[in-house]
């Protein structure tokens, strides 16, 4: 009898290694667009998934060293090709630690550029990542996937009785794993997030910074007040927001003492606003000037109106926001707008002369 008959845990174990090796060789194959969706609810659906995705990952990795090794007949075989790379010195690791914000912070879990986009799965106590290139989908340990835009930065830190993450900059959008023993926190411009089992977006500017919940229900609390100062007018308290699914609440991010606006959207006003997780997108008349946000939060190369009387334009077409160029050629055949081209990341749109 095989052992791992008798033995369950064994047996599961042994299942994972299997799914792990498939999703690998569907990888290299290529996802669709459902495949890579399916993986990456098979990884968040357990911290044992992505533990060994990423272990038989390694293995792959170094089976394609030897592959790419070709030794002449004269020489010996390297004893140590397959050997796992020698542990760095505390020192090394400080000095590694300390470039946290020019790199993600892995500690050993490798990192996937896919064909859209870039997953990595991260570990529990992360400190902190560079700024997003693109757009980015990262499991988290407990089940939980944050979904970064393109310059988002976050910090995790997870703890006995809470999950509690940092969004530094931009935009993130956050699926939670339910775990009533331990909030999700998420902390941003001195306004706390609260979720057990949701899903909901955040985005930051320099204005202002808005929670978006698309699924389940959240809770917002203000910054903690500022003491009284003898003679000074009280401001009035700022009281914590329930949000349900397609609520939304604005906050002032150079006052958020302020009040705050809670609004109910439409679903199609949420797909708009979350269009930048999307490559393809249908727009139905919607406004040039949304559309062209839509453009810059997903490009380097930033869209401008030069004719006021453009803003309005509608349009109506299925777009993929990685393709600025395949937009411009739409709009100058469709709309007869000129694209101005100002040095390597500016385009100025007008009206053809």
């Amino acid at each position: 009898m095989n052992p791992a008959e008798s033995d369950p845990a064994a047996t599961r174990r042994q299942r994972i290694r299997e799914a792990a090796a498939e999703w690998i060789m569907k990888r290299d194959a290529g996802f669709t667009a459902a495949e890579q969706d399916a993986f990456f609810e098979w990884l968040a659906a357990s911290p044992q998934h992505a533990e060994a995705y990423t272990a038989l990952q390694a293995v792959f990795q170094r089976m394609d060293v030897m592959v790419e090794w070709r030794p002449l007949h004269a020489l010996e075989p390297n004893p140590d090709l397959l050997a796992a790379p020698a542990a760095r010195s505390p020192r090394r690791r400080t000095l590694a630690w300390l470039g946290g914000l020019a790199a993600v912070v892995a500690l050993g879990l490798a990192l996937w550029h896919g064909p859209t986009g870039v997953f990595s799965p991260v570990p529990a106590r992360l400190a902190a990542g560079d700024a997003a290139q693109s757009s980015e989908r990262h499991a988290l340990e407990d089940g939980s996937v944050v979904v970064l835009n393109r310059g988002a930065q976050v910090a995790v830190r997870f703890e006995p009785k809470r999950r509690v993450l940092d969004l530094i900059s931009g935009e993130a959008y956050f699926q939670v794993a339910e775990d009533k023993a331990r909030p999700f926190i998420v902390r941003v411009g001195g306004v706390a997030v609260t979720a057990v089992g949701t899903e909901f977006n955040i985005s930051m500017t320099a204005e202002r910074l808005e929670v978006l919940v698309t699924k389940g229900r959240v809770r917002v609390e203000p910054p903690p007040s500022a003491p009284h100062v003898p003679g000074a007018v009280p401001t009035p308290a700022i009281s914590e927001q329930t949000l349900d699914a397609h609520q939304a609440v604005v906050v002032p991010t150079d006052a958020p003492e302020s009040p705050w606006v809670v609004e109910t959207y439409t679903p199609q006003v949420i797909e708009q606003k979350l269009a930048w997780k999307n490559d393809l997108v249908d727009f139905r008349a919607v406004p040039l000037s949304e559309v062209i946000l839509e453009f810059n939060r997903r490009n380097h190369t930033q869209l401008v109106i030069g004719d006021e009387s453009l803003a309005q334009r509608p349009i109506t077409a299925m777009l993929r926001l990685s393709n600025v160029e395949s937009f411009l050629e739409l709009i100058s055949v469709t709309e007869h707008i000129h694209a101005e081209r100002h040095g390597a990341s500016k385009i100025v749109l007008r009206h053809e002369p």
